[in-house]
């Protein structure tokens, strides 16, 4: 059945590099979702956490905000 997240945050990108960022130790059980390859969800309480850890990475994202419908 298909679902629909609301209020998640997601991080998306190559599919590679996406994989290698939900390998990593610290950001692996932050993840709730993963519905394609270069896809990653989160709860909206971890992305401080999550935005500090890929800072550490060297792998800042962008931001985008999503417009409601």
């Amino acid at each position: 059945m298909t679902r629909v997240h609301r209020g998640l945050v997601w991080l998306a990108g190559d599919p590679g590099r996406i994989d290698l960022i939900a390998r990593d130790p610290q950001i692996a059980p932050l993840v709730v979702a993963r519905p394609a390859p270069g896809v990653l969800g989160f709860l909206p309480g971890s992305s401080t956490r999550l935005q500090a850890r890929l800072l550490k990475l060297g792998a800042a994202p962008r931001r985008s905000e999503a417009k409601e419908c």
